[in-house]
């Protein structure tokens, strides 16, 4: 993703339940790079680019997803039914696989992203952008790749053309082959009856009390001071029940999603409920970029893994707090 200070990673995975919105948030995304007049976090949505990616004509935009043959449609691309799947597109933003699959097949058949599809797609990568900038290709539903397509969209992957982005949008990022998953940048979206959401609504205060003064002091471990300010923070999260515990940690995590994608030109889709005083997405999110936020993820998950299965939480969270200092002092992209 870009914003104008950030680089825009080449290969993303949207990912999360349906009625996450994904789609609709992937959409303005890619307003927002061809923006011609971005604002600090938002496309303009007056220029030319703008009028032309919420109608989904951009030139430079290319969309694929699951298809299936018909009598007439024995090798069928997206481009055989971009109409019907832009105009279900554009009436809310949204689409899911069943919906869209009665739509063309009547419900009867599996729909797949076939070979035919990556070959199309190879000859358009290899084509000029119309505007001399970025090519984006979105496809929707990615996970229905078949083997065959999945193979062959791996060079594109691995060595794509400069200034040629790949979104890929699915219900479930455990569903591609390794060698696609480990070539994509995962963001994961949350519907508005996910955990995450109970958890800010229970105990949003109380956690984000606690996250802004664990944060500030990883921020500084360099200090003598802050270590002993740790300890009493370790102290602090021990006396939490492992519930507690575990809750706090996914409630960070979507702290650090939301800085992460707050830099984007998307934050107005993402309900970002983190008012502090001592506090500012704004100003935490360039600490919070595409070389440590996975890593960052990672790390927390698992320690809620090893919460659930009774590891000394003071150890996990003195070491997670040292780790979470690591990544966030690394340089800013």
């Amino acid at each position: 993703m870009e914003s104008k200070k950030k680089m825009i990673p080449h290969a993303q995975l949207f990912y999360g339940p349906i009625g996450s919105e994904k789609l609709k948030i992937a959409l303005a995304y890619i307003q927002f790079i061809f923006c011609l007049n971005k604002k600090e976090d938002d496309s303009c949505g007056q220029c030319s680019n703008c009028k032309k990616n919420e109608l989904l004509i951009h030139p430079d935009v290319h969309f694929i997803f699951p298809v299936t043959t018909q009598k007439n449609i024995t090798k069928p691309i997206s481009l055989d039914y971009i109409n019907d799947w832009k105009k279900e597109v554009l009436k809310f933003k949204k689409l899911d696989i069943n919906s869209w699959t009665n739509l063309i097949s009547k419900g009867k058949k599996n729909l797949v992203i076939y070979v035919n599809e990556i070959y199309d797609l190879e000859k358009k990568i290899n084509l000029k952008s119309y505007q001399g900038d970025y090519k984006v290709f979105l496809i929707w539903e990615a996970d229905k790749l078949n083997l065959e397509a999945s193979n062959k969209m791996l060079k594109s992957l691995e060595e794509p053309p400069e200034k040629t982005i790949f979104i890929l949008i699915s219900n479930d990022n455990n569903k591609f082959i390794p060698t696609i998953q480990s070539r994509l940048i995962p963001l994961k979206f949350y519907n508005e009856k996910s955990g995450t959401s109970k958890i800010f609504i229970e105990n949003g205060d109380k956690f984000l009390d606690f996250f802004v003064q664990w944060v500030r002091i990883c921020f500084q471990l360099n200090q003598k001071k802050r270590i002993e300010d740790l300890i009493l923070k370790v102290d602090e999260f021990a006396e939490m029940n492992r519930t507690e515990q575990k809750e706090f940690l996914i409630f960070s995590i979507d702290c650090f999603r939301k800085s992460f994608l707050y830099g984007y030109g998307i934050s107005k889709y993402l309900d970002i409920n983190i008012s502090h005083e001592n506090f500012s997405v704004k100003n935490f999110s360039p600490f919070i970029h595409k070389d440590n936020i996975f890593k960052i993820i990672q790390e927390m998950n698992d320690v809620i893994y090893n919460i659930s299965r009774n590891a000394n939480t003071k150890l996990l969270f003195l070491d997670l707090s040292f780790n979470i200092s690591k990544q966030i002092s690394k340089n800013i992209q």
